[in-house]
Formats: C-alpha cells, structure tokens, sequence
C-alpha cells in the first residue's frame, strides 16, 4: 500500500541514503534542500511533478542561481523521489526535467604558469598545486594524501576515499618522484624534531593539516598575472596535458578519477593553442 508522503520524510530518506552509503557530498546535502524546502514542503508528494519542477527551475534562475547549481539541487529531488518509489511511498516517479549547462571553464594551466604562481607561495602549498598539476585529482584527495598510500612505484587512493568512490593508483613519473622525495625528506626532519608520527603527505610546515590556503592562493594569483583561475583548472589542465601526450581517453580518465567521458566535453579540453597548432599541421600537411 502506498501512503501519503511529505517532503521532509522524503528529505529524510536521502539524509539515510547518504549516511548509509558515505557519499563524499553529504557535507552539502543540507545546502542543497534548504532551497528545495520552501518550494516543495507544502505540496503533497503527488503534487511534485514535472511542472512543479520547471517551475522551480524558473523560481531559482530568478534568484540568480548558476544552472550547474540548479542541476546539483534536482539530482538531489530525483534521488528522493527514487528512494520514496523503493520505500512504496510514492507509486511513480516523475520525470525530473534537465537544464542544458553552458559553463564548461576554459581556464588552463601550463607548466611555466604552475611556476610562476609556485613561486609565490609557501613551499608546502607550491608542492600542493604541483602535485595537482602532475595527477589531476581534486584539492581534497591531495591533502587528504598520506604516506602509507605511496611506494616506490605509485601513489594510490584507497577505495572509498575519493569522490566517485573508487581506488586510482599514478605510477610515478620523474617530476612526481621527485616532488615526492623531497616532500619526504622534509616530512622526516619534522617527525625527527617533534618526536612524532607525520601520516599526511602535504602539511604546514609545522607538520600540521592544510585545510584551506585560498588566501594564499589568490595572491599568489595576482601577483603572477594570473587572477581568476581556480584550483580545479589544475585538474583540467591535467586531462589536456595527459591527451596531448597521446595517452588515450580511457587512461586518462583513470588516471584522474573521472568517470564519464562527458567530462572531457565540459572541460573544452581543446584550447586555442590546440585549435592553432591543428591548422598549422594542416597547412604544412
């Protein structure tokens, strides 16, 4: 038999889904549905359909919500309505409308560019951002890095630990083994003058976990002619560099930690740099 079901019970149902299943993106669950609630709270379950959702899109476009946002916080309403349709408290599931999204970044780093923003931050923040160069993984992977994940071939993620909750092993590479040893090098000097264990790779310089370095890093930014990128155009620019060396798609999306193909498409891995080179070798073809 099928009940009655409000929004919030369906709310709950997702909070259970996520904790149960240790979704990486449960921290922003609570961001998401406090834009749902005052549009859907009162509306019986029946009533939340297909219209009532285009409606909602329109209502937080007014507000000025980015579609990628938009997108996030539907993904969240299907999944509940998926859930109440398992739980047989709601009989169908309507369909959840998609919104085209447009802002693929086009920002990119080079090898000179990494440099140039290197030298202006603290040495324990530069091996950061170039290890994110180097790999591609995302900000929380890097700092979340400890020493029992690296050997003398590869660093690995354990599954679990990564967002799409899968394991990844880098081999290394020369600049990555040497990053790497240096890193080490200085991670003993510390474990030696405090009598302590170190487990992280990346750390202050008193040893201590780096959780956030965005003043830092805009500095940085601005004082190597650079403002306005992100730290995630590392990842990017990672995925380019990787597929301008002819390791294939597939590779490089393990290698990164991308799972759909898509993601090349929404990086515009293609650069005007790219674009220029392709019709030089065209014309000297």
């Amino acid at each position: 038999m099928v009940h009655e079901t409000s929004f919030e019970q369906f709310a709950d149902l997702l909070a259970r889904d996520y904790a149960i299943n240790g979704r990486k993106t449960a921290s922003v669950l609570p961001r998401r549905i406090v834009h749902l609630r005052p549009h859907f709270e009162k509306l019986a379950a029946s009533e939340i359909s297909y219209d009532a959702m285009t409606r909602y899109i329109s209502a937080r476009m007014d507000e000025g919500a980015a579609p990628a946002t938009i997108q996030h916080e539907l993904a969240c309403l299907g999944r509940m309505l998926t859930l109440a349709v398992r739980s047989r408290r709601l009989p169908v599931k309507p369909p959840v409308p998609t919104i085209k999204l447009q802002n693929a970044r086009t920002g990119f780093f080079e090898t000179e560019d990494v440099e140039r923003v290197a030298q202006f931050l603290p040495e324990c923040i530069a091996a950061v951002v170039r290890f994110a160069y180097l790999t591609g993984w995302r900000r929380s992977e890097v700092l979340g890095l400890e020493w029992r994940c690296v050997d003398a071939t590869a660093v690995r993620l354990e599954p679990g630990t990564t967002k799409n909750g899968e394991g990844r092993l880098f081999p290394f590479t020369e600049s990555l083994r040497e990053l790497l040893g240096v890193r080490r090098a200085r991670c003993s000097e510390l474990e030696r003058a405090t009598s302590s264990v170190i487990p992280l790779v990346f750390t202050w310089e008193d040893g201590g976990p780096i959780k956030c370095f965005r003043r830092a890093w805009e500095s940085a930014l601005a004082r190597a002619g650079l403002p306005g990128r992100i730290f995630h155009d590392l990842r990017r620019s990672a995925v380019r560099r990787l597929v301008r060396a002819g390791v294939s798609e597939t590779v490089a999306m393990r290698l990164s930690g991308h799972k759909t193909r898509a993601i090349f498409d929404r990086y515009n891995i293609v650069s005007t740099a790219d674009l220029i080179e392709g019709a030089r070798k065209a014309h000297e073809g």
